[in-house]
């Protein structure tokens, strides 16, 4: 046998074991490498979008507890309290209203009577979508 096919083989044994070591090891970033290709040339689908927020029977029933909570908080309560339990209810509400394809300003206006106006607004068409977040004597539901 020739000496450079004694050379080929040799190098073959000592390089495909480190190959086949690095195949395995990077395999999640191949396969993701392959199908990303196989996006891009149209032969594989694209995923169906994902949720980004969770489930609106959750959504819904974060906002009745937070909506209880923020009308049961004593006199004395630090305005930081009050402020963050708002502000974790006019997330809730945008979340139902992407939920329920409602149109909202909640995000753009600044805290004060405009703000409070549109989180009305917002409720009373989350109502009408069906969404409950009072009874009608006006407690939470």
């Amino acid at each position: 046998m020739p000496a450079a096919v004694q050379v080929a083989d040799v190098a073959l044994a000592l390089v495909a074991p480190t190959v086949m070591f690095a195949l395995i090891v990077h395999a999640g970033e191949i396969a993701a490498g392959v199908v990303s290709v196989a996006r891009w040339l149209h032969l594989v689908p694209e995923p169906a979008p994902r949720p980004t927020d969770p489930p609106i029977e959750r959504v819904a029933a974060s906002l009745r507890r937070l909506d209880r909570e923020q009308s049961v908080l004593p006199p004395g309560t630090p305005q930081a309290r009050r402020r963050a339990l708002q502000m974790a209810y006019d997330d809730l509400l945008c979340s139902a209203c992407r939920a329920l394809a409602i149109q909202h300003e909640l995000t753009s206006l600044p805290p004060g009577w405009d703000r409070e106006v549109e989180r009305l607004r917002v409720e009373t068409s989350l109502e009408r979508a069906g969404l409950c977040i009072r009874d009608h004597r006006g407690r939470a539901a």
